[in-house]
């Protein structure tokens, strides 16, 4: 039996980006961030970095500041152009084929610059004009595509994207959001998970799942164009008493059910 979420069918469904940062150091690794514990979204998770778009991420001027720009459609490209903010903002990277210029800044003052941008007091436009920059659109690789069902007071509806780790380019999380990075391969952050000594949720679970079987980035990114970029929506449904989020196994993930905390 389907439950009935009728006092959250209204929640508009916001579209989100997020992105697997990977290298390979000498195994695959993919950086994942440990959320602040007072957070008022999964408190304590640890995620990949990524948001909900924002209005300028679909600002026409943009043209002059990535590379790809007509490569796209128009919602494409702001999911993008917002996968690669949020992961300025949370992480201080990058996500350009060319060398940060000397200039650019470091420490507290990348700090300040990236607590600017997710605060909509600088525009990120800005910064990489400033630094003689252009984000490259064609740098993030789809992964997959998934809708929050009618349990939350939080819909989005995410894209998941890969993406290399930039040349000479290094995180740090801003202690605000994020209290921590790892750099970790999927199979030890599934067995960790299982363990219960890292908190995953569901979907950053199944998305470190369906690239567990890669070694190298090329790999990696032939497993994720073999992947089919339908929606996964996950149902709610009744199971054997118990409320449970259900995934239909055409998503390539097997059987799963899993109880709703």
């Amino acid at each position: 039996m389907t439950i009935a979420a009728t006092d959250l069918q209204d929640v508009p469904v916001l579209p989100a980006a997020t992105v697997l940062i990977l290298r390979d150091s000498p195994e695959l690794q993919v950086l994942m961030l440990h959320r602040h514990p007072a957070t008022d979204f999964v408190p304590g998770a640890m995620l990949f970095p990524g948001g909900k778009v924002d209005r300028g991420d679909s600002h026409a001027d943009w043209a002059s500041h990535c590379l790809g720009w007509d490569r796209y459609p128009a919602e494409d490209r702001s999911l993008r152009i917002a996968a690669i903010r949020e992961v300025f903002e949370e992480t201080g990277l990058v996500l350009t084929a060319d060398p940060l210029p000397t200039g650019f800044a470091s420490g507290p003052a990348l700090l300040e610059l990236r607590a600017g941008v997710e605060a909509g007091t600088v525009s990120f436009r800005d910064v990489l004009a400033q630094a003689g920059l252009r984000v490259d659109l064609d740098l993030l690789v789809p992964l997959s595509r998934w809708i929050t069902p009618p349990v939350s007071h939080k819909r989005f509806d995410t894209r998941f994207f890969l993406a290399r780790l930039p040349a000479g380019q290094q995180p740090r999380v801003d202690g605000h959001e994020a209290v921590d990075l790892e750099w970790i391969s999927p199979d030890e952050g599934l067995a960790l998970e299982r363990a219960k000594a890292r908190n995953i949720l569901l979907p950053t679970r199944l998305n470190l799942q369906s690239i567990h079987a890669a070694r190298t980035w090329a790999e990696t990114v032939a497993l994720a164009a073999r992947r089919s970029q339908a929606p996964v929506e996950p149902r709610v449904e009744r199971v054997d008493g118990r409320i449970s989020i259900v995934i239909d196994p055409k998503h390539g993930f097997g059987k799963v059910t899993e109880e709703l905390p």
